[in-house]
């Protein structure tokens, strides 16, 4: 059986965690920050001829998220290593409008929303100084996403009702995290987030043309949180 990317690094997060090396600490953490949600969109509606009207744009908003961080860390003279598991909840929504230039102006609105995500990450990084560590994060995420006609026809927007769905993705950022007192940690991080591209399609009821969208999640985060050390 073949092993899709995400199964692999699952299995490889594992085997890190548990049999190729020992845990010294276990982490628990919170985080707080803020983030731009992003789609990138691009819409094909089919013509009478059969040649496709092709428009690309993009929409950002900014919103709010939590984490809670569980993990275990291991560290080798002035290397360490943290394996985390991430859930997060987000409050982020982009709304947009699609404007059918050739049906005397018609257009139709809708809502995406990322709701949250979980997801393992790996933090390699480098001492700086005894109590201060810069590392760098990648891992693997699966987001929840929404997605709601709001005014017009929702055929216009590529859906015939609304969605509610998770999307694989990856996660890449960086961070600097510091001991502030016995075993609690500060940390500053941002991460970038790209999910999977989705397709939507559906038939326009008055012209029985077909609309297709094609979205490309991203969300940009800036995280302040707090995190406590225990000796295993």
């Amino acid at each position: 059986m073949k092993l899709s990317w995400t199964h692999c690094l699952a299995v490889m997060l594992l085997g890190l965690s548990t049999n190729t090396w020992a845990c010294q600490h276990l982490i628990i953490g919170f985080d707080v920050g803020a983030n731009v949600f992003s789609l990138e969109k691009t819409v094909s509606l089919d013509q009478p001829s059969g040649t496709p009207t092709v428009d690309t744009f993009q929409q950002s908003s900014p919103g709010v998220a939590g984490a809670l961080e569980i993990g275990c860390n291991h560290q080798i003279g002035n290397f360490g290593i943290d394996i985390m598991w991430v859930g997060m909840l987000a409050n982020s929504e982009t709304r947009y409008t699609i404007h059918n230039w050739q049906d005397n102006g018609i257009a139709a609105g809708a809502k995406e929303r990322l709701r949250g995500s979980w997801g393992f990450v790996i933090d390699p990084g480098y001492y700086v100084t005894k109590e201060t560590k810069a590392y760098i994060r990648l891992g693997y995420t699966r987001g929840n996403f929404t997605a709601k006609p709001l005014y017009g026809s929702a055929a216009d927007v590529g859906l015939s009702q609304s969605v509610d769905e998770w999307l694989n993705g990856y996660t890449v950022g960086a961070g600097i995290n510091t001991e502030i007192c016995d075993r609690t940690y500060m940390k500053f991080e941002y991460t970038f987030n790209h999910y999977q591209t989705v397709t939507r399609s559906a038939v326009e009821p008055h012209t029985t043309r077909l609309v297709t969208v094609h979205f490309h999640p991203i969300a940009h985060l800036i995280w302040v949180g707090f995190s406590r050390r225990f000796e295993i």
